[in-house]
């Protein structure tokens, strides 16, 4: 796979990098530290150190557009291209500053004051990987789809079913699938006045039940003319997100009367800066002649709908969509350790 891209000496060290995100997982300068001279012996690294590891990073991340092409040549070669590709996306931050296409962006590990890139891949569920892309920090998921689909669409036969997040659900996207002779299954995203409408349907149209796990599911098939709609609803779904509204409910009360207290006792909350001196805020009162309604319950709690190009049973669709969980292993495994040093 990297024959006429990396030297001998620098698929040795690859072969070590490997072995480290396999074993210790532990950051390029660490792994001199980590490792036996036996191991690389094995491996064919004779010289390993943080230098020389870094320069082979830097090779592969140059060429690595054709070794990811000719990786997928091979499993495409092998007939280990699955016809259901899980897409997905996640991003990875970087504790230093010189990474050239780290960006502030939506942080998914709670670090929104760190750079960082974003990382698309697909995996078929056989559990084969067959595509890595990498963007910006920046890139949101509708946009970074783009990028995944263009190398995945390469190795994958004529109607194959892509799957993917309400991230990257939109219009122009499952259009551009289907143009190109391939079927698409994703989750709709959450908006009420939508998913109101298909509960309404939902609530008329003949229902099936199915079990998946320990989780039992009302489903019901909805065509709208342009595709189909699995909506889906679990009782134990629903208890469970009733139950984090109603804590969240809870802890804003708590809130509201610690402000009261203050306001009370005529204390400020905040205080601000002005031209001409301190503005101090003091929380007030809005009486209401009823229990105040919880606002955080919608009332699609429970529900979740799947929309696709492909006509089947609901059980059906919701298991394939399930099995996502083989892209989501394998983002967690690219992430392993955490922060990355770009310095």
């Amino acid at each position: 796979m990297f024959g006429g891209i990396l030297s001998a000496v620098d698929v040795g060290r690859v072969k070590v990098l490997l072995n480290n995100r396999l074993t210790y997982a532990t950051s390029v300068r660490q792994i001199p530290n980590t490792i036996s001279k036996e191991t690389c012996t094995l491996l064919g690294a004779t010289h390993v150190s943080e230098r020389a590891l870094g320069r082979t990073v830097a090779k592969v991340g140059h060429a690595a557009t054709l070794i990811i092409e000719n990786y997928q040549d091979l499993i495409k070669d092998d007939n280990r291209v699955d016809g259901n590709q899980n897409i997905d996306w996640s991003s990875v931050f970087f504790e230093g500053k010189k990474a050239a296409m780290a960006e502030y962006g939506y942080s998914r590990d709670k670090r929104p004051d760190k750079k960082r890139i974003t990382f698309g891949i697909s995996t078929g569920i056989n559990g084969v990987p067959s595509a890595l892309t990498i963007q910006n920090g920046n890139v949101k998921d509708k946009k970074h789809f783009n990028e995944t689909y263009r190398m995945v669409k390469r190795i994958s036969d004529r109607g194959a079913l892509f799957i993917f997040n309400a991230g990257a659900n939109t219009g122009t996207n499952k259009e551009r699938i289907l143009d190109d002779g391939f079927n698409y299954l994703t989750l709709k995203p959450k908006t009420q006045c939508v998913y109101k409408r298909y509960i309404s349907q939902f609530k008329t149209s003949a229902k099936v039940q199915s079990k998946i796990g320990k989780k039992v599911y009302t489903e019901a098939k909805i065509f709208d003319g342009i595709e189909y709609q699995y909506v889906h609803f679990s009782k134990r779904l629903l208890e469970d997100q009733l139950f984090k509204k109603q804590r969240k409910f809870e802890m804003e009360l708590e809130k509201g009367n610690e402000l009261m207290k203050k306001a009370a006792k005529k204390k400020a909350v905040n205080r601000y800066p002005s031209e001409k001196g301190w503005i101090e805020l003091y929380p007030e009162l809005q009486r209401t002649l009823k229990w105040i309604e919880n606002p955080y319950i919608t009332g699609i709690e429970g529900f979740f709908i799947l929309e696709s190009s492909v006509d089947a049973e609901p059980e059906a669709m919701l298991r394939i969509y399930k099995q996502r969980d083989a892209a989501e292993k394998f983002v967690r495994n690219l992430k392993e350790g955490g922060g990355t040093t770009a310095d």
